[in-house]
């Protein structure tokens, strides 16, 4: 069960094309609190068109240093998929399976220097 499941997962990962969302949009801009606190959630789906892997976040700008959580539910019930620490514009790999369709996705983020730092960005995803 296990095997098929990993099977499934590593098949959707590297055969499947790689898509981006927010698409054919500007990215979201993310903005932090105060020095290390999280800021308010911002929207990258408001509902997925499908099922689907998050496998990576495109980091287009950012200010500073931050720690950022990816998350997915309802606004003000999101529950953290992945936090990764964003230090400069690249791409950073995640692995979100199983984000089913009809699902929210948000992300927030706290900056090392507080006030109003940024990150912009997108996710990548493949469909299951």
């Amino acid at each position: 069960m296990i095997f098929t499941k990993l099977k499934d997962i590593l098949f959707a990962r590297f055969q499947s094309k790689q898509l981006v969302e927010p698409s054919l949009a500007n990215e979201v801009v993310v903005t932090g609190a105060g020095a290390w606190t999280y800021g308010a959630y911002a929207q990258l789906d408001a509902s997925t068109a499908n099922a689907r892997q998050i496998i990576g976040i495109n980091v287009v700008a950012v200010t500073g240093s931050h720690q950022l959580e990816i998350a997915t539910g309802g606004a003000g019930s999101e529950v953290v998929q992945a936090t990764l620490q964003i230090d400069a514009v690249g791409f950073y790999q995640v692995s979100i399976p199983d984000t089913q369709s009809g699902v929210r996705v948000a992300a927030r983020t706290a900056s090392k220097a507080g006030g109003s730092q940024t990150v912009s960005l997108k996710y990548t995803y493949v469909e299951l």
